[in-house]
């Protein structure tokens, strides 16, 4: 059950709001880049006093992030406890923090993911970048729900993964379309087929899960196939339900706007592009963050 299973709406926006101030007030404080933003745009934490008036805030961009992560933390060295990044090899990487409260916005995740009935005797292993990446808070997350984690990655040998899950009967996979699809043609070399194992359920993300992508993993593995989005700066966004028609989003750890494509004002229909404000991230403070959803 997740917080939205729980309370109204307006109720779970004044939770937000409460802990987003908390949140805002040590960014607005101790952050090296946010208390200098906001001094030169004459923006203090008292003027904000409602989620509408978000829009005071500046967005935030990939560049700006890139330039400048190094000054995002808005809390001292001693309370960051996890380094993630994202990207790099031809250039700059993003470099993202969790702090002393990771274990609690991991459970809160955690509580989304339950949406697609993972089990407790579920054994799900864990396809995706580990070292420095998602993975390793993926990893955390499946073990939050009870599961044991069978984390592979994605540099143990393919013939060596395969064996393992087999072996263990591993009955879930997270990974990405692009990951599963190689690894299924490789393990192919070594006697494995994907129908052989015994895997119930596949959660896909970082990349864009198509009608047709979903289709081909589903015939492939012989299972069911959820969506799941998130991103370095804010960590989960959501993941589907057994309904399959959208995402339940973490709303437990952030506040979700969709502006105008032109204007950057809210809307409530129509086209609009995906802003995040972490709730629970001091580390990596990322108010109205621009996603590329």
């Amino acid at each position: 059950m997740t917080i939205s299973d729980q309370l109204p709406i307006k109720a779970i926006e004044d939770l937000q709001f409460q802990q987003f101030k908390v949140h805002l007030e040590e960014v607005c404080r101790n952050s090296k880049y946010y208390s200098q933003k906001y001094n030169g745009l004459n923006i203090k934490h008292s003027d904000i006093n409602s989620w509408e008036d978000l829009q005071k805030l500046p967005v935030l961009d990939t560049e700006t992030l890139l330039k400048n992560n190094l000054d995002f933390p808005a809390v001292p060295e001693s309370r960051l406890k996890r380094v993630i990044v994202s990207g790099g090899t031809t250039g700059n990487p993003k470099i993202c923090f969790f702090g002393d409260n990771m274990q609690e916005i991991i459970h809160i995740w955690a509580s989304v993911w339950q949406a697609a009935e993972l089990k407790k005797e579920d054994m799900v292993t864990i396809l995706c970048p580990i070292p420095l990446a998602s993975g390793m808070l993926i990893t955390e997350l499946v073990e939050a729900i009870g599961c044991t984690s069978l984390p592979v990655g994605i540099t143990s040998p393919p013939e060596f993964s395969a064996r393992l899950m087999k072996q263990l009967n591993a009955t879930a996979i997270v990974s990405q379309p692009s990951t599963l699809q190689s690894f299924a043609e490789q393990i192919k070399e070594f006697g494995y087929y994907p129908k052989d194992f015994n895997i119930r359920k596949i959660f896909l993300g970082s990349e864009l899960l198509t009608d047709s992508i979903r289709k081909t993993v589903e015939e492939v593995w012989d299972c069911e196939v959820f969506d799941t989005s998130g991103s370095s700066e804010v960590g989960l966004i959501g993941t589907e339900c057994m309904e399959h028609n959208g995402h339940h989003l973490a709303v437990g750890c952030a506040y979700f706007e969709i502006l105008d494509l032109e204007t950057e004002l809210p809307i409530s229909e129509g086209l609009g592009q995906l802003y995040i404000t972490s709730c629970l991230l001091y580390t990596s403070p990322s108010p109205r963050d621009r996603t590329r959803s």
